[in-house]
């Protein structure tokens, strides 16, 4: 995709023509609009109606993604996950990921970990009836590390793009709404 290469190559630019060694990135999605009515009146109403979803890694402390990845309507963030992480992994060498709970899950930690050389923390959801976590990774994260809290760096990002584009999204087919949602992440980095 164009904006993939476009991100890599803004990644080439901070890195002076190098992979640029980055200390975090934070991973999260977040959803836009893909219908013409407004959220006050969708939420009067009780339907969420349809939306695009965007799953971004964002360089914390520069507050730029480093990979996007688009998808439609709802779905577990464990879904995008392998696809943002091995994206943002090609654009930068990041020394650990931060996630929130919905990535939860030791095939996420074993792809950081394992594959690609990131140390991952994502607070582990409890699914044994003892609260005991039996794999590995997800045992390893607790207590979660101080840093953690720069998780929000990715929250942070979502808001700055939604205060400056809007949430909606005005394209009507599908592939522009697509479209439309990468170009409104990669404007927002080319604006920052």
């Amino acid at each position: 995709l164009l904006v993939d290469d476009l991100i890599q190559e803004l990644m080439l630019h901070i890195g002076g023509g190098d992979k640029p060694r980055v200390e975090e990135i934070a991973v999260d999605s977040t959803g836009f609009s893909a219908t013409c009515s407004s959220a006050y009146f969708s939420e009067k109403r009780r339907h969420c109606g349809p939306f695009v979803k965007v799953s971004v890694a964002v360089v914390c402390g520069l507050l730029l993604p480093a990979s996007v990845v688009i998808s439609w309507g709802r779905s577990n963030d464990k879904t995008q996950a392998p696809e943002v992480i091995t994206k943002a992994a090609a654009c930068v060498q990041a020394t650990r990921l931060y996630a929130d709970a919905g990535y939860d899950g030791e095939r996420t930690h074993q792809l950081c970990r394992e594959r690609l050389g990131i140390q991952s923390f994502i607070p582990p959801v409890l699914k044994s009836r003892d609260g005991s976590i039996k794999t590995r990774y997800r045992a390893m994260m607790r207590p979660l590390p101080a840093g953690y809290a720069r998780r929000n760096h990715v929250e942070s990002f979502f808001s700055a793009v939604k205060r400056t584009g809007g949430s909606g999204l005005r394209a009507r087919t599908r592939r522009t709404q697509f479209t439309e949602a990468a170009f409104r992440i990669l404007g927002y980095a080319i604006h920052r």
